[in-house]
């Protein structure tokens, strides 16, 4: 029973308290017309969020190690209830990118310390069906976040959504402080130098260099993705109101068919997937570029199918090899690629088949 409850805490808190950082993505057209500013300074909400994610991420995983899982947990969630609001009242757009900053760094102790959490707690047995179910809540807060985010913003403002989200913030944050069970098995380490040694060990072999590329390509291939369909789909001939651009996240859904791309990397190899996704993902990106709204659907199906898909067999690639360092030095590298991509919104077919056409060779060095 003490392994269900920290289960279903940790699910039903991250729930409520991550969907406020993905909700930036469809409201990018409100904030160009509200700043006045152009489509490649709005993605900056997205690209600072992932650099002080990416950054952040590399000290987390050591810090957890030191002073515990929980305690991570539990401070960051309550501290990011702060920008969350903050966020509603920005009164320039310089200061909502500090807002994001400071969720971008506050996430970083909850998602991957949360899994460390189960890893320590949890048995052998339940261990793997755990995190399972606790990867599955992340997905959803994603999702949850880019279609609710969407429809509160159409019906009230983007401000009105951050107030929201930024309630339900601090619902998730009491629920992990109040009902995270204590840790009980975790042993704090005193080398963290030997954490950041281990990392820094990573750079040193090709295969991890190659799945560290695939990562970054893919990186920027969401945010391309993420950022200018909204444009895209809010301009003539489609004209869609920013409740139905939340809407088009639903596609996400499909990403619950990822999982059976990793069991075929396991009975065919991962460079054979991670290639096979980055095809459909290129057929994705030349659908997106139609008249016609339904065949543009079908493609954001195609390239949220295919970029959930190659995450997680990129991550299984990762996994595979020795060094333990390696899953935060490619989350880092992962998360850069996001912030790196800053393309006009006529260019977006053309940027993003040639970044997967790169990151397809990239998959063949490995």
């Amino acid at each position: 029973m003490p392994y269900l409850c920290a289960t279903l805490v940790l699910c039903l808190g991250t729930l409520m308290l991550l969907p406020s950082v993905y909700a930036p993505q469809p409201i990018l057209p409100l904030l160009s017309q509200d700043f006045h500013i152009s489509a490649g300074e709005a993605g900056l909400t997205l690209a600072v969020f992932n650099v002080a994610l990416a950054i952040a991420l590399l000290i987390a995983g050591p810090l957890s190690d030191r002073i515990g899982r929980r305690p991570i947990i539990v401070i960051a969630s309550l501290l990011l209830v702060i920008p969350t609001l903050l966020a509603a009242w920005a009164p320039t757009f310089g200061l909502l990118l500090v807002a994001r900053v400071a969720q971008g760094i506050l996430t970083s102790g909850i998602g991957a310390v949360a899994i460390a959490y189960l890893g320590d707690e949890l048995p052998p047995t339940q261990r793997g069906g755990a995190i399972g179910w606790y990867a599955m809540s992340l997905s959803w807060s994603a999702l949850l976040g880019r279609v609710g985010g969407g429809v509160i913003a159409g019906a009230s403002g983007w401000r009105a959504m951050f107030i929201a989200l930024g309630l339900s913030s601090l619902v998730g944050a009491l629920t992990l402080t109040l009902a995270l069970p204590a840790a009980r098995r975790f042993r704090p380490s005193t080398d963290m130098r030997g954490a950041f040694r281990q990392m820094a060990e990573t750079l040193r072999s090709p295969m991890l260099i190659s799945g560290y590329l695939v990562g970054f390509l893919l990186g920027a291939v969401l945010l391309g993705f993420l950022t200018y369909i909204s444009y895209y789909l809010s301009a003539p001939p489609f004209n869609l109101s920013t409740t139905a651009l939340g809407l088009i996240f639903l596609a996400y859904v499909f990403g619950l068919l990822a999982p059976a791309a990793g069991n075929l990397s396991t009975r065919i190899g991962r460079r054979q997937v991670i290639t096979l996704c980055l095809a459909i993902m290129a057929a994705g990106i030349v659908l997106t570029r139609s008249q016609t709204l339904l065949i543009v659907i079908l493609g954001v199906i195609l390239l949220a199918l295919s970029l959930i898909s190659a995450y997680g067999v990129a991550n299984a690639y990762v996994g595979d090899q020795p060094l333990t360092g390696a899953a935060a030095q490619r989350a880092f590298i992962s998360s850069t690629g996001i912030s790196a991509a800053r393309w006009e919104p006529r260019r977006w077919g053309q940027s993003g088949r040639s970044i997967t056409g790169r990151a397809s060779r990239s998959s063949r060095w490995a």
